[in-house]
């Protein structure tokens, strides 16, 4: 069985589509049935690239590929022709409805490429609409297309019932045509361990209790919510620190935030993470903290949350916003705690426990990472889509 994935987002670089297709993509590979084929974009340091993919049992074609999504529909569109013609796919999964169902369903319907079975995963925000912002107005006017692209989809997968749920409500697919399968994460790389002594001490780090978020910066995110409550509890627990990992366009106003409530010499904004690095920073923490919230007027909603996975797997208990997908991620009293993502006193007190109640604490880290084990793991994710897409596969 030959799978074809298509992707605009893909390894070196990071984020959460990235990861996922990289993911997907190796760990498919590793069935002695399975050949993979990745189509993805140059990054801009092209010997990293090489690096990168010569590494893996499967093969990557990179394309410089447009920002323009527009464009890139085509551009993914004649590589599709060319890769039907010499390497005669038996299905292609998509990572995301566009550019890449689209060029899959543009392709069917002018008969440019054979009637090949092609599958969507669906992961959030890429299916909302508004005049917000130039991508969201631009899904828009492609309302139309979207609906047809997923709807000529073999099947759809969602990340989480949240999602899928969304879908529903705007009809873009029938029940029957969709499905939810999680993401997953790779509990070799993300797993506990101490935290490296030379990394407390390059963050000046003694027995302080540490909270984490890694997050691309975004206003939806909840770190506003997160921060406002993390200032009252130093009040009570002065030697506590929240680290902010991930950069993004909602970096300034944090820092206004930061300096208003006068934590400034509690709260590291750390920047950008490289994935070799990630899991000490998650050794690091005591609790994770992801308060993304709904906001239906941009719009914007956490999907699933896949950080959440990886604190987990190292071992870390969640506090996780009652949003999206997040509460199927962490389960409340059992790996975490779920709360009201804008409610600054029920944060507040969610953090107070998490530092008073450290068998609890305990507890919860070490049920989240069983959990991480027994439902998460890419080979059992992976196993999910080849089931589906095996069955559309002619002989």
């Amino acid at each position: 069985m030959r799978i074809l994935i298509l992707s605009p987002d893909y390894r070196p670089k990071m984020g959460g589509v990235a990861t996922v297709t990289f993911e997907l993509a190796r760990s498919l590979a590793q069935n002695d049935q399975v050949r993979v084929k990745v189509l993805a974009p140059q990054s801009k340091d092209s010997e990293m690239d090489m690096y990168w993919d010569k590494n893996f049992i499967f093969e990557t074609c990179r394309m410089n590929l447009s920002k323009n999504n527009l464009i890139s529909i085509f551009q993914f569109l004649i590589k599709i022709r060319e890769l039907d013609q010499t390497w005669y796919p038996d299905v292609i999964l998509n990572l995301l409805w566009l550019p890449c169902s689209v060029s899959c369903f543009l392709g069917m319907k002018f008969k440019l490429i054979r009637n090949i079975p092609y599958f969507t995963i669906v992961h959030g925000v890429e299916i909302l609409e508004s005049n917000r912002n130039l991508k969201k107005n631009l899904r828009k006017k492609l309302h139309w297309i979207k609906r047809w692209s997923l709807r000529k989809s073999a099947q759809v997968f969602s990340v989480s019932q949240y999602t899928q749920s969304v879908l529903f409500r705007q009809g873009d697919v029938t029940q029957s045509q969709c499905q939810v399968i999680y993401n997953g994460v790779d509990s070799d790389v993300f797993f506990p361990k101490d935290s490296d002594p030379k990394l407390r001490k390059n963050f000046q780090l003694g027995n302080d209790f540490v909270f984490l978020t890694v997050s691309r910066l975004e206003d939806y995110k909840g770190i506003d919510f997160a921060l406002k409550a993390f200032a009252q509890v130093i009040l009570r627990y002065p030697k506590s620190v929240y680290f902010i990992c991930g950069e993004g366009p909602d970096q300034n106003r944090l820092e206004g935030l930061i300096l208003e409530l006068r934590i400034q010499n509690s709260v590291k904004l750390i920047g950008k993470v490289s994935d070799l690095n990630l899991s000490e920073i998650y050794s690091l923490c005591d609790v994770f903290v992801l308060l993304s919230r709904e906001d239906w007027v941009t719009p914007n909603f956490e999907g699933f949350g896949i950080v959440l996975l990886e604190a987990q797997s190292c071992g870390k208990p969640c506090i996780a916003g009652l949003s999206g997908g997040m509460p199927e991620v962490v389960l409340d009293q059992v790996s975490g705690w779920i709360v009201d993502p804008e409610d600054t006193g029920a944060i507040v007190q969610v953090m107070l426990k998490s530092i008073e109640q450290k068998e609890k604490r305990l507890h919860y880290g070490s049920s989240a990472r069983k959990r991480v084990i027994q439902e998460f793991q890419w080979k059992k994710i992976s196993t999910k889509f080849l089931n589906e897409m095996v069955k559309y596969v002619r002989d």
